[in-house]
């Protein structure tokens, strides 16, 4: 989406920051960003939110977890597993985390990282394992995802703004190109 902005308005600025949701939120609301793309937020009067993409939430595992060579494992089997998972402003954790309250199943949450890096490294060196979105995960030899098979995880992904900035010509031009 930025690459296509940036070519139809060569003469913009473009800023990107990355963070989880709950951090890109703050960043919207206290007018550090114009856009933002967040997974499943709160409905909020003040902001307005379209919807851009939908992806499912994966398991990845290292070369030598019991899960490596198999396409997928049913949510059952995640119980009593090691999980390296993200922080608690993280959406694909929050749609993890329902998913495994709702059917019962109980995970070891051996660590916490705020970074997607930071997990992946954790997970390399045989900490635990993890979920992302599928769309996130970069392929390495010592690293692959596996679906759960018999529940949909999910996020959803919106492009929001905040309502009393929707006239403003900069946002018109991002929802204008990408609508």
């Amino acid at each position: 989406m930025a690459s296509s902005f940036k070519v139809k308005y060569p003469g913009i600025s473009v800023e990107m920051q990355f963070g989880n949701s709950q951090e890109t939120l703050e960043s919207l609301q206290s007018l550090e960003s114009d856009i933002a793309i967040l997974a499943a937020v709160t409905e909020n009067p003040n902001i307005v939110m379209k919807h851009y993409s939908k992806h499912k939430v994966i398991v990845f595992v290292n070369r030598d977890h019991r899960f490596f060579d198999r396409d997928s494992v049913k949510l059952a089997e995640l119980q009593d597993e090691n999980f390296i998972l993200r922080e608690k402003g993280s959406t694909t954790r929050q749609a993890f985390d329902n998913a495994l309250s709702l059917h019962g199943v109980t995970v070891n949450n051996v660590m916490e990282i705020g970074s997607r890096e930071g997990v992946w490294k954790a997970v390399l060196l045989g900490l635990g394992i993890s979920v992302v979105a599928d769309f996130e995960f970069v392929a390495t030899p010592e690293l692959r995802t596996v679906d759960i098979e018999d529940v949909e995880i999910e996020s959803n992904y919106f492009i929001t703004y905040l309502r009393d900035r929707e006239d403003a010509a900069i946002i018109k031009a991002f929802i204008d190109l990408n609508f």
